[in-house]
């Protein structure tokens, strides 16, 4: 089996406190951890944009940047860097905004032992990891959902609207700075003016979000189109419903397709009787 290998960058400026990390590090057995250390932010940069690195120790206060501002700099140069904070400020505000600034974890100094230390790490390269997968998965659907011929929308349980594809803003002539205002109300206003039976979509969707059922519809519009109209909830863990998904597609031309073939067997069978 082959063996965990971690390389890890630390960004520290007191010697002291960088022999204390490369100790702790000495005394991990479990997995092989490589340390590389430097005493300034820029050279962090530098070191971890030469590529190699696993995840970064940083103190927030170093000769060159100071306090949350390190972290900030870090996370704008180093995106998908995954990053320990180390500080001797044991401060619960100041690690929830650390945490909140991209930080995988706070530890404060002389607080902690390697075997923290470690699993510290390695959560936060795991964290990371799990990160980029679903940062990938939800590419991919973004993609999927340009991709689809049809208009999809997707509303939460409170009909909130958090996500659609250009096709449904095509179909529906509605503006892009509106989907992206989040102004649910003025989508749902522009659909409903432009049916021409705005009270039935009403009651049908009243009964769907009441029993969450699955339906497929068809839609007139005050224009002629006819848009055909699919729907089904979504379910999340606990068999909880977290919402609904809508596909909608023009079908103007294959019902206008159907009607003159109607009409031409209509007028054939007119014709036979004539002829007979």
């Amino acid at each position: 089996m082959t063996r965990e290998h971690l390389q890890i960058l630390l960004i520290e400026d007191n010697p002291a406190d960088a022999q204390v990390i490369r100790e702790m590090l000495a005394e991990v057995t479990e997995i092989d951890v490589d340390l590389d250390w430097v005493s300034r932010l820029s050279s962090g940069l530098d070191r971890y944009a030469g590529g190699g690195v696993d995840v970064v120790l940083l103190d927030l206060a170093l000769p060159d940047s100071q306090g949350l501002d390190t972290l900030r700099t870090v996370h704008s140069q180093l995106p998908h860097a995954p990053v320990v904070v180390l500080t001797g400020l044991d401060d619960g505000a100041r690690a929830f905004s650390a945490l909140r600034e991209g930080a995988q974890d706070y530890l404060v100094k002389c607080h902690f032992d390697s075997a923290s230390l470690i699993r510290s790490v390695r959560h936060a390269v795991e964290r990371k990891r799990i990160e980029e997968e679903l940062e990938l998965k939800t590419a991919i659907l973004s993609t999927q959902f340009e991709l689809c011929a049809d208009g999809v929308l997707v509303v939460d349980e409170q009909r909130r609207i958090i996500h659609f594809n250009r096709r449904f803003m095509d179909l529906w002539s509605i503006p892009l700075e509106v989907m992206e205002a989040g102004s649910d109300k003025r989508v749902q206003h522009i659909i409903l003016c432009s049916l021409a039976d705005r009270r039935g979509l009403v009651a049908r969707l009243t009964r769907l979000y009441g029993d969450h059922a699955i339906s497929k519809d068809e839609l007139e519009l005050k224009d002629g189109k006819t848009f055909e109209c699919d729907s089904a909830p979504m379910f999340g863990s606990g068999e909880r419903c977290c919402g609904r998904i809508w596909l909608f597609r023009d079908i103007s031309r294959w019902k206008q397709t159907e009607e003159e073939l109607r009409m031409h067997k209509r007028l054939s069978g007119i014709q036979s009787q004539v002829k007979t």
